[in-house]
């Protein structure tokens, strides 16, 4: 479902509205995916302040939090404090593409028992190169922007 309407979405107002707006400047995004690991469901939740600079440099702050539901134990919270640097281009008008180098810590509000997993995850997170994210610019206008993931096909809403 979610493709279809991405795929709608893209069709119907990209070739319209990306050509006219720039993506430089300051966004407030959120980002919310799901992923199944082993009999735990994972819910990430993003919210992260960008500034797309006009000379393709890129800084984003903010938070994650990850929600852990299993079937043999209680719902669980992960928070973390996020950092991110690097480079942005759009490309074709429909595309753009995000070079960054995320940096996590363990936020306050993690429960003392659960930071030793943050803590590990953040050492994991923080260890590895910078990645490449290439999004769909589904719709972009003077106010807001909404990309989806080529990859994991996750979307994120923005906001000037």
């Amino acid at each position: 479902m979610k493709r279809l309407l991405a795929a709608f979405l893209l069709l119907a107002h990209a070739p319209f509205a990306a050509a006219l707006v720039p993506i430089s400047g300051d966004w407030q995004c959120q980002t919310i995916s799901y992923q199944q690991y082993g009999n735990n469901y994972l819910v990430f939740i993003d919210n992260t302040r960008w500034q797309h600079r006009e000379d393709g440099t890129l800084h984003g702050e903010g938070t994650l939090e990850v929600r852990i539901h299993s079937k043999d134990t209680p719902p669980a919270r992960l928070h973390f404090i996020y950092a991110s640097d690097g480079n942005w281009q759009r490309r074709d008008d429909t595309i753009l593409i995000e070079s960054i180098k995320p940096r996590l810590t363990t936020a306050p509000k993690t429960e003392a028992a659960l930071r030793p997993a943050a803590e590990s995850i953040a050492r994991d997170v923080n260890s590895k190169p910078q990645q490449t994210v290439a999004s769909n610019i589904i719709f972009l206008n003077a106010q807001q922007l909404i990309l989806e993931d080529r990859e994991s096909h996750d979307l994120t809403r923005c906001r000037r």
